[in-house]
């Protein structure tokens, strides 16, 4: 294994058990993503009632158009309400539940406030994609324990966990009932396959220190990906290729090439499930520009996906089967040690990034 792919699946480990900067041990994973969709609405305040989430003035007890009705595939794909707003300004949590053999996940957790390094500012979109910059958040003196800095330049208390009740879930291989650890985090640990291609599954939480609500998902057919090298090259586009599934779902993929950078840049795209997609070379040297460094990652990922406005903010459900291809960008090589560098160059072992000798 690569030094690139090896990388690449550490951070799909870390990305499917944490978020926002909090890590948990195995016993205790159930963070997700704070972002997952090129839906842009370019809001950058951080609240404990989050704003901006949904048009809906729905407080939890559903996430889509209708009533769930159980496991009869009695709603479409139409019917769910997708990923919360991308840009992270409202979304407190979520449950993710994805289909990977490598990685079968099911697991989840809701805050009492918007992570400010969660939010990113919308930078470019083009096609079927969209550029986000997180800006820097700076705290002078810094931080004390258990705070975070907000974008005013003031510490705040670190958004934490709240209770949820009893979360259940039915439409999956197996029906699933969780209660909440000691960090209140929800998972459980079921073989895969932990769903049907098109099952119908409902999330219930019973309500806590977050009001009840419930959402749904749909099945996806399994992941497998065309090309497995997404390779990086400025002033050309770069078509990404997979199996159509067989549903009407639709393909979310993110790269980042900027491990290191102050304000690092993240690339995400929402295709259709039609077997390939695009980015463009416009773009991507925009993507460029703002730097390189580090080992750069990248995600594919059928998906269905409900969310809920509730009294915390924006909270969605995900369900997937995932992919993780080898990212490289022309003109750098990542690097841990000065042996994995070509002649010539030296490893720069803060920023993991040969430079010339």
């Amino acid at each position: 294994m690569t030094v690139t792919r090896r990388a690449a699946w550490l951070w799909l480990a870390g990305l499917l058990v944490g978020c926002g900067g909090k890590s948990v041990d195995a016993s205790d994973s159930g963070t997700t993503s704070a972002s997952e969709t090129t839906d842009t609405t370019g809001s950058t305040t951080p609240t404990g009632t989050a704003t901006g989430a949904s048009t809906s003035t729905d407080t939890g007890t559903g996430g889509s158009t209708g009533t769930p009705t159980g496991t009869d595939g009695s709603w479409g794909i139409e019917e769910l309400a997708g990923v919360c707003p991308p840009d992270g300004s409202s979304r407190v949590g979520g449950f993710q539940i994805s289909h990977t053999p490598d990685f079968p996940t099911l697991a989840g957790n809701v805050t009492n406030g918007v992570v400010p390094s969660d939010v990113r500012t919308l930078s470019t979109t083009e096609g079927d994609c969209t550029l986000f910059q997180k800006e820097p958040l700076l705290c002078s003196p810094s931080c004390g324990a258990g705070e975070t800095c907000d974008f005013d330049g003031t510490c705040i208390p670190y958004p934490t966990n709240q209770g949820l009740g009893t979360v259940t879930i039915v439409g999956t291989t197996e029906p699933v009932t969780m209660e909440p650890t000691g960090l209140d985090t929800y998972w459980d640990a079921l073989a895969y396959p932990l769903f049907a291609p098109d099952a119908a599954m409902v999330l219930s939480a019973s309500g806590d220190e977050v009001e009840a609500f419930t959402l749904r998902g749909l099945g996806v057919s399994e992941m497998v990906q065309g090309e497995p090298e997404w390779r990086v090259v400025e002033g050309e586009s770069l078509t990404i290729t997979w199996e159509p599934g067989t549903g009407e779902h639709e393909v979310f993929a993110s790269m980042n090439i900027d491990q290191h950078g102050i304000s690092p840049a993240v690339l995400e795209c929402v295709f259709a499930d039609t077997g390939s997609g695009t980015v463009p070379a416009e773009l991507l040297a925009s993507f460029v520009r703002y730097g390189v460094s580090g080992f750069a990652t990248g995600l594919l990922r059928r998906r269905t996906a409900d969310s809920v406005t509730t009294s915390v903010g924006c909270v969605d459900l995900v369900v997937s089967s995932d992919v993780v291809p080898e990212v490289t960008v022309d003109g750098h090589w990542p690097c841990f040690v000065d042996r994995d560098c070509p002649e010539g160059y030296t490893c720069d072992e803060p920023l993991n990034t040969c430079i010339p000798e």
